[in-house]
């Protein structure tokens, strides 16, 4: 694999992190190629050297971010619903910090929202399936759309305290959460 010249390295980092500076005040939608350049104090022409438009730049930050979750969930292979692989989900998503932030944020981008609960319904449908299944099938469907979305919650609120909490932490309540929300969802409703 070819390594990237560190100018080049130094040039994608200084956009990104332009970018998500200015994602913090406006939409995806609103930010200029001009504006991008003129924050982080390079030309257009070196920015179209890397990237078609603003888009071309948000996709490939995204797909990065994809990259990085899926090869996670590879290494992990069948053993997602141990706690080991919530700590390496906290820690992935911390190391992606403000970007993370910026993607997911009233100013990211709402594709990559859906991609992403799209991408985790697929990965821990299992999990929940496996532990959830004494039930009728729309019980199922709550229970595991709770579970979805309560754990969205928590990397959400998570981010929005700025990372206060270690991934440790952030899985061990997570896994407690899911576990007891789980459990209650099996009690039987007469």
């Amino acid at each position: 694999m070819k390594k990237t010249d560190r100018r080049v390295r130094k040039t994608r980092t200084l956009l990104k992190n332009g970018l998500i500076k200015l994602m913090k005040e406006k939409s995806i939608k609103e930010i200029t190629v001009q504006e991008l350049v003129d924050e982080v104090d390079i030309n257009r022409s070196t920015f179209y050297l890397h990237y078609k438009d603003i888009y071309d730049l948000v996709e490939q930050l995204e797909q990065e971010v994809f990259d990085s979750f899926k090869m996670l969930i590879n290494d992990f292979g069948e053993k997602k619903e141990d706690e080991k692989f919530l700590i390496a989900l906290y820690q992935n998503i911390e190391n992606y910090g403000d970007l993370a932030q910026a993607l997911i944020s009233s100013h990211g981008d709402m594709s990559f929202v859906h991609r992403l609960i799209m991408t985790i319904r697929g990965e821990i449908a299992p999990y929940v399936e496996d532990i959830i299944t004494q039930k009728s099938d729309i019980q199922n469907e709550y229970i595991y759309e709770y579970c979805l979305f309560g754990t969205l919650g928590l990397i959400k609120k998570w981010m929005d305290r700025g990372f206060q909490e270690t991934a440790e932490v952030m899985a061990k309540v997570t896994n407690q959460l899911l576990i007891e929300n789980i459990n209650q969802g099996n009690v039987s409703h007469g």
